[in-house]
């Protein structure tokens, strides 16, 4: 790639990334906040975010909505590098092949040494994070599966 091409991309992720931080600072007197990113593709802004300083009593939930096929290359390479941790399957989870559903939730740690079940963490932890499939040209879709998804309440 061109070293514009270079630039302009280290420009967004260094805006998004401050963005995301100053959102999170806004929230300092909520408990649960949750990061939405429309559109994510293999970009890592959402797992970053998670590492952005907050305040410690935050629970930050980041939740990512892409194209069927984008979000299961994502979710098997989350899988495959360790970062991402699925949460255990419940009786409410859905077929993750179709458009329109959860197609991976689950922890990634925040904590250096953080071994999935240590001392520090159980052993299974709630979810911090979400791969949603979803068209998002269907504003009704994405609607319900933000709804199902607790994105919003």
């Amino acid at each position: 790639q061109t070293p514009l091409v270079n630039a302009g991309y280290a420009a967004r992720v260094a805006v998004m990334t401050h963005m995301i931080q100053q959102f999170l600072i806004s929230m300092h007197d909520q408990s649960d906040v949750n990061v939405v990113l429309l559109g994510c593709g293999m970009d890592v802004l959402g797992v970053w975010s998670l590492f952005l300083p907050s305040d410690q009593k935050q629970n930050v939930h980041v939740f990512e909505l892409d194209r069927t096929d984008i979000c299961h290359t994502k979710r098997d390479a989350l899988i495959q590098s360790g970062l991402l941790t699925l949460c255990p399957p419940t009786k409410e989870d859905t077929d993750t092949d179709t458009c329109g559903s959860i197609v991976a939730q689950g922890y990634i740690s925040t904590r250096p040494g953080d071994s999935h079940g240590g001392e520090d963490v159980p052993l299974h932890p709630p979810p911090n994070y979400t791969l949603l499939s979803v068209d998002l040209r269907n504003v009704k879709a994405v609607q319900e599966l933000g709804l199902e998804s607790k994105i919003v309440s």
